[in-house]
């Protein structure tokens, strides 16, 4: 199992400045418990290890979402339900999760979480209702290195962050109000990221697996 190879902290530094570029990140939360479990087992919320893709690193001539393939790697992916959250001003709209998901949080969206962007700890909002319609934008995005959310508790139409992880979609599946996104924990170099609300000089922007970076407008 090479999961635990894949588990370092990314560190923020400029680059991209972050008042202009998008971040990687996705609406969709994941429960730090199930995270927690999934990196120290590779297990999913079904007690299950799953592995059914391959994720190759993408090329000039292998781009997403070609570079994802059916069959195991030996990494295994975290199987779950979406849990929709709102990376910017509380929403339902879906034109706008789709925005979201298609070309991430961009700093108008982080600049509402106030003048360091998303810094955790924060609460993002829960969005109603099952978005079916949503599952063709994910499975569009598969293959790219992406950010989510991670969540210690829920309140109140919140989900209180704690963290981020950086992943890759590798497949979704169900319809109606049973549907799974499978993702698989990768390193993502996002120019939005920072350490405790500041850049670092020198290296690259990076969101690891389980990381502290935050988030800024």
């Amino acid at each position: 199992m090479h999961i635990g190879l894949l588990f370092g902290f990314g560190a923020a530094s400029h680059g991209a400045a972050a008042s202009t570029a998008n971040a990687k990140l996705l609406p969709l939360a994941v429960s730090l418990a199930d995270w927690n479990s999934f990196t120290s087992t590779g297990r999913s919320p079904d007690g299950s290890v799953h592995d059914s893709h391959t994720l190759d690193r993408p090329t000039s001539d292998l781009t997403p979402p070609n570079n994802v393939r059916s069959g195991g790697d030996n990494v295994p992916e975290l199987i779950v339900e979406p849990d929709w959250c709102c990376v910017g001003r509380p929403t339902n709209n879906t034109p706008t999760m789709r925005e979201w998901i298609d070309n991430g949080a961009s700093p108008s969206d982080m600049a509402y979480f106030g003048p360091n962007g998303l810094q955790t700890p924060a609460n993002c909002s829960d969005v109603p209702g099952t978005k079916h319609t949503l599952m063709r934008n994910l499975q569009n995005a598969a293959g790219q290195p992406r950010t989510v959310l991670l969540y210690d508790t829920y309140r109140g139409g919140n989900y209180h962050v704690v963290g981020f992880a950086g992943v890759t979609i590798v497949g979704t599946a169900g319809n109606g109000s049973h549907q799974t996104v499978a993702l698989q924990p990768t390193l993502v170099i996002d120019p939005a990221a920072t350490t405790s609300g500041t850049s670092w000089n020198g290296g690259t922007k990076s969101v690891g697996p389980a990381s502290p970076l935050s988030l800024v407008r």
